[in-house]
């Protein structure tokens, strides 16, 4: 709360509300220019001082050095309070110092990014780039079958309630940047009170130069908020994957793990820990990877059966569901369900299920959204891996379970000619939940919360609290689960649907 003192007594004139514990949400006073999202989260009122106690007589008047209820006790206060009156610390005024937390991640919006000029062309809006070439395949050991649409659980949500629970709002008393690693917050934050240093990348003309567009901000960024709230992390960290690939071109990804020289000596059970708990970021730049491209990949509800040659002829997979096998492809390989799919532009987070047979996956977000920002959701998405606050888990799926896939990879892109069948019956089930017996329905238990007259942060606590406790009852946290030398036979039912595509035509079709 914002407090004067007149003749040594405390009153309130200033009421803040920070979505959980000490502010309101809109300051009551007038000239009070306050906002939690959208805009800078600092009072400008000259009487008005947040976190700070002064007589009445000799206000502060905000400026460029903000008050960041600091608690160091070190001496490097460049402006103090009145101790005889008040007896507190002395607060920092200055933005080296790290005053965010929750305050910066809801403002912290990717700023906008310009392809060279000798880039090629974005293709309008609704229409799909055909250039989306990856070389995958129908295979016999892909397991994918039915894609839940995480928009059913309210993950935007979840998202917010999680950053307002768990981030704390006063400083933490550090750098913004970590002198030992270099890491530091990246993003700017331009209109509001967060002075963040910001050198715009070179424009990105292929893969390997939209590389440093994601790694130096998005990425540096949630790597040091992980660091900061989860200090036992220090030793994870981002690392883009040096592997050879026929589509290193347009698909390359970063892994949020430990080095491989820690990996190396651990024991294949801790090993298999990390793996489990690691993340998938993976890129391509937006002229191949559209808008339209990652829509129709978030909205995509099942992935085609394969069909064994001699009984019908291997369809070749469309664009969208070549994604899909990429992405199902190496989060089986790096034993790692958790993923992203960007282009810069556009964000989308998904996992897979402990069967590898199911996917959930968020709506797709713009590199500038709000509430919640692509750094609010890519935090949340790599604490959650890490079950950092018991967050986000798998939803408890009655599929078959396997955790050793042999995948035998090919640098053939040609599909062998199948032998000749008389029967095309592909053994697909009309209903695409009906086999996978997963909710697709909001549970009772969260859209039937009854709220009541309580304040916003019991409100925000409680609904955080019945989204956990639904997802718990769906949940077998403590399964482990046995390898498998050997995928089980596909099933004579699959639940797999070809969803309707309405992308638009661009340029030349692809052959979809």
């Amino acid at each position: 709360m914002c407090h004067n003192i007149v003749d040594g007594r405390f009153y309130t004139e200033c009421r803040h509300f920070h979505a959980m514990a000490t502010y309101k949400q809109d300051c009551l006073r007038e000239n009070c220019v306050f906002s939690v999202r959208h805009t800078h989260p600092y009072c400008k009122s000259p009487n008005c001082i947040r976190m700070m106690a002064q007589p009445v007589q000799n206000p502060i008047r905000f400026s460029s050095m903000k008050c960041a209820n600091c608690r160091a006790r070190d001496g490097t206060c460049t402006l103090y309070l009145n101790q005889k009156s008040l007896g507190t610390d002395p607060c920092i005024f200055t933005t080296e110092y790290l005053y965010w937390s929750k305050c910066y991640v809801r403002e912290a919006a990717l700023p906008k990014m310009t392809n060279d000029r000798f880039a090629p062309a974005i293709p309008p809006d609704g229409h799909k780039s055909h250039l989306n070439t990856l070389k995958v395949r129908p295979e016999a050991w892909r397991r994918l079958e039915n894609i839940y649409s995480l928009e059913n659980f309210r993950l935007e949500e979840i998202i917010i309630a999680w950053i307002d629970m768990y981030l704390p709002s006063y400083s933490l008393g550090v750098n913004n940047r970590d002198e030992a690693t270099g890491e530091t917050l990246s993003i700017p934050c331009p209109g509001t009170d967060f002075d963040i240093m910001y050198i715009e990348e070179r424009r990105p003309s292929d893969l390997s130069r939209l590389a440093p567009w994601i790694d130096n901000l998005a990425l540096m960024t949630v790597q040091r908020i992980i660091h900061l709230i989860q200090p036992n992390t220090h030793i994870w960290s981002f690392s883009l994957a040096e592997e050879g690939d026929l589509d290193q071109a347009i698909f390359r990804y970063y892994l949020w793990s430990l080095p491989n020289h820690i990996m190396e000596r651990m024991t294949e059970d801790a090993r298999k820990s990390v793996q489990y708990s690691s993340v998938i970021v993976a890129f391509q730049p937006p002229w191949i990877l559209s808008m339209q491209d990652i829509k129709e990949f978030a909205k995509c509800r099942s992935f085609p059966p394969f069909r064994e040659p001699g009984n019908a002829f291997p369809t070749p997979l469309n664009s969208t569901h070549r994604i899909w096998a990429k992405l199902w492809d190496l989060c089986v390989r790096r034993n790692t369900p958790w993923f992203v799919l960007t282009s810069y532009n556009h964000w989308t987070f998904g996992m897979f299920s402990k069967g590898w047979t199911a996917a959930f996956i968020s709506g797709v977000y713009e590199f500038n959204a709000y509430s919640p920002t692509i750094t609010e959701c890519l935090t949340f998405w790599i604490a959650s891996a890490m079950r950092i606050a018991t967050t986000l888990r798998f939803p408890k799926l009655s599929l078959i379970m396997i955790t050793t896939i042999r995948i035998n990879f090919s640098t053939r892109a040609e599909i062998p000619e199948p032998a000749i069948s008389e029967s095309n019956w592909d053994g697909k089930s009309v209903e695409a939940n009906s086999s996978a017996g997963v909710f697709r329905a909001v549970s009772p238990g969260v859209s039937d919360i009854d709220e009541g007259p309580t304040v916003p942060v019991d409100r925000s606590r409680a609904y955080l609290e019945s989204v956990q406790r639904w997802m718990n009852d769906m949940v077998d946290s403590n399964h482990v689960m046995e390898p498998v030398d050997e995928p089980e036979p596909q099933p004579a039912e699959n639940a797999a649907q070809h969803p309707p595509f309405d992308g638009g035509e661009w340029l030349a079709p692809d052959g979809e």
